[in-house]
């Protein structure tokens, strides 16, 4: 029985220790890192593209840099084979004649050179105008005589007086001779030659009889009622036609023959004048009209106008001078 008893013992004992080490494999099993593992990282691609930018500077037959050419007027090669270009641009320089480009292609690129070509030295710029004349010839009242002896000494004076800083102008009191300010002796010249005399309305047609009916002596008796004026116009009517019925009647006709004249010769001069004071108005430095006239007599009709020019010149700083 008592060695029974040790088999069954015995047999129980092999049980828990083969149970144990089930126990300590499946420990030992479960410890133990799996042999094949798995990692999850980001995938990355790279791709690589040369681009090589070529300066390029095309010259003319004088040197000069070329700036109106396009892409396809360059071909780029890379040891003999061709490259596409894939960006072309012009490079200007603001203080440059030339005109550069630019290029860049798939492994090769065209670009103008940006380096200024050198520029001629820049000329002196001439003297600003600071003064301004403006001559002013009474062709309707002038006489042929005169006329010519003026014109010879402006003529001379344009030649050897005309400062670099000068303008000058013609004006003509008929209006006929015209020329803005300029420092062209030429065509001072030219427009001096072409001056001559008339007036714009004919005084009466024999102005031998009466000799003695003036632009004064006609206002002294149609608007002053001048009763001594016309007894010496109607004695002079007298004497030059004896047989006239009523001298005076006819003294005050070609007074107002005279009136009429006067008025718009004179009123040409003066609206002329009042025009060549407008243009001066604008002007900078000094401004100054020479007129050149024998004279002549501004009656109360054109009075008014006369105020409204001397005013303007008198605001604008306008000289008149007369010779």
């Amino acid at each position: 029985m008592t060695g029974s008893g040790s088999n069954v013992e015995a047999m129980k004992a092999r049980q828990y220790l083969f149970l144990l080490c089930s126990l300590v494999v499946c420990g030992a099993l479960a410890q133990e890192p799996p042999e094949i593992t798995s990692h999850q990282a980001e995938v990355t691609f790279s791709s690589r593209v040369n681009l090589v930018s070529v300066p390029v500077v095309v010259r003319d037959s004088k040197g000069r840099a070329a700036g109106n050419l396009r892409q396809e007027d360059f071909r780029l090669f890379d040891k003999g084979k061709p490259q596409s270009i894939t960006k072309f641009s012009v490079i200007r320089s603001p203080t440059a004649a030339a005109t550069p480009g630019h290029a860049v292609g798939g492994r090769a690129s065209a670009n103008t050179d940006t380096a200024p070509s050198p520029l001629p030295a820049a000329a002196p710029k001439p003297p600003l105008p600071d003064r301004y004349v403006a001559y002013l010839f009474d062709d309707i009242h002038l006489n042929w005589e005169d006329l010519v002896r003026v014109r010879a000494a402006a003529e001379r004076h344009f030649a050897e007086s005309l400062a670099p800083t000068s303008r000058a102008a013609i004006y003509t009191a008929s209006g006929r001779v015209t020329l803005d300010f300029t420092e062209d002796r030429g065509k001072l010249r030219e427009a001096l030659l072409r001056i001559a005399v008339g007036p714009n309305a004919e005084q009466p047609a024999d102005v031998d009889c009466p000799p003695g009916i003036t632009e004064y002596e006609a206002d002294r008796i149609l608007n002053k009622m001048d009763s001594q004026a016309l007894a010496a116009a109607a004695g002079e009517v007298s004497r030059c036609l004896p047989g006239v019925r009523d001298p005076a009647i006819l003294a005050r006709a070609i007074a107002n023959e005279v009136l009429g004249a006067n008025h718009i010769n004179t009123g040409s001069a003066v609206s002329v004048m009042a025009g060549v004071v407008q243009r001066l108005s604008v002007m900078p430095g000094s401004r100054s009209i020479v007129l050149v006239s024998p004279g002549f007599m501004v009656l109360s009709d054109l009075r008014a106008q006369e105020m409204e020019m001397m005013d303007r010149a008198i605001h604008s700083n306008v000289v008149i001078s007369s010779s």
